[in-house]
């Protein structure tokens, strides 16, 4: 995989890899070492003229290397819904609440009505925010503030929101059968406890880890 753009030169140099499904892989690197890039990458988003080389797979069985019998399922991508991509700034409707923003986001993804509400209330469970499901979101703060005379949600509640977010859309909660069947297959998290203090960043992958295992999806941060 590498990203190139004309007159610049490479952005990232090819490389490549595997991550198993349910497992998080972490990606370590300097300050303007291409990390960002990378994720971008994985999710088929480029900078603007940028190019993109290589692809990311999907496989079933054995990593899609040469020789091997792994069977490609798809290619992966944001704008496939094969993938999700947990960016680093939240981007929210300050005036919404919680429970109000996932409904939203379930929507936006496609959901009947009655469906966005069911992933909305489940996932607020899975996230820890059905507690504060009715309180506004707020403007950014390091904690919680007041909005209008409301209490908002804190950093650490916005980054386990926007997870949610990320991971909304999904198949029906009331079906076992199809319960993940349209879950993406791998969570891309760019910096996701940036600005947290070491309590909440331990909550946010413990959580990215615990939808991992549940979803069967690889994680990347």
């Amino acid at each position: 995989l590498s990203v190139s753009v004309p007159g610049r030169g490479a952005l990232l140099h090819a490389h490549s890899g595997a991550v198993r499904a349910g497992r998080l892989l972490g990606v370590f690197g300097p300050s303007g070492s291409g990390k960002s890039t990378l994720l971008n990458a994985l999710a088929g988003m480029t900078p603007p003229r940028g190019i993109l080389g290589g692809s990311v797979w999907a496989v079933e069985g054995r990593c899609a290397e040469e020789g091997s019998t792994g069977v490609a399922l798809e290619d992966l991508g944001v704008r496939r819904r094969t993938a999700a991509l947990l960016e680093q700034e939240d981007a929210f409707f300050s005036e919404l609440t919680v429970r109000e923003t996932l409904v939203f986001a379930a929507a936006f993804a496609g959901r009947p009505s009655s469906a966005a509400l069911r992933d909305a209330d489940r996932l607020l469970a899975q996230v820890g925010l059905a507690g504060v499901a009715h309180r506004r979101v707020g403007e950014h703060r390091s904690g919680g503030s007041s909005w209008n005379g409301n209490l908002s949600i804190t950093s650490g509640e916005r980054r386990r929101l926007a997870v949610a977010c990320a991971m909304v859309g999904e198949g029906d909660a009331d079906n076992e059968e199809n319960k993940y069947s349209s879950s993406p297959r791998v969570l891309l998290a760019d910096e996701p406890t940036t600005g947290l203090d070491a309590f909440q960043a331990a909550r946010v992958v413990g959580l990215l880890q615990q939808l991992s295992a549940q979803r069967n999806c690889a994680t990347v941060l």
